[in-house]
């Protein structure tokens, strides 16, 4: 079946450790009802089971290459902004919810930029304080906990990077505003 071939596939790319092999090929081999779709439609409809969870987001990682590649973003960009997928399963031993944070790579929302993270999203409820309708264009920025330090510089040409990107990649998505809403503010 495509689901599960497309799944060890990446599973292989995404270089996961030795050790996770069997329970991977394990949850492969018994885990029903997988099916091919797109990932919107999988998380509005089927995306409870964890488990099925951990093997239908791997087989997502074909897709979202695919868009990457239609938008000519470097390759360098998908590894980065997918690599936590990895960790993410190992650590819920192959039990994800569908609202694990690596689903904003998959869904094709967040980029890791240098050092920080740039998510296209809508305005916070709470912008209306600031008089901005909460259908507005943003940037969400996120500052990854495994990034290193985040001097002026570093943050600088994170930022620099991700106007170039979204700019060459995302032409027709406008925006004006940065907001940041992360643990360490």
């Amino acid at each position: 079946e495509k689901v599960k071939e497309l799944a060890k596939k990446w599973y292989g790319i995404l270089e996961f450790p030795g050790e996770s092999d069997e329970r991977f090929y394990n949850l492969l081999e018994n885990t029903d009802g997988l099916y091919e779709c797109d990932i919107k439609t999988y998380l509005e409809k089927d995306s409870e089971n964890k488990e099925k969870n951990a093997i239908m987001f791997l087989y997502f990682c074909e897709d979202l290459c695919r868009q990457y590649k239609e938008r000519g973003i470097d390759e360098a960009v998908f590894y980065e902004s997918i690599k936590y997928l990895p960790d993410t399963l190992v650590k819920g031993d192959f039990k994800v919810d569908k609202d694990a944070w690596i689903v904003l790579s998959l869904k094709f929302e967040i980029f890791r930029l240098g050092r920080l993270q740039f998510q296209m999203s809508k305005m916070y409820p709470e912008g209306k304080d600031g008089g901005f309708s909460e259908d507005t264009n943003i940037i969400d920025v996120h500052i990854p906990a495994d990034g290193g330090s985040i001097t002026p510089e570093v943050i600088d040409e994170a930022f620099s990077l991700a106007e170039e990107f979204f700019s060459k990649h995302f032409p027709e998505y406008e925006y004006k505003y940065y907001t940041c809403f992360s643990w360490m503010l």
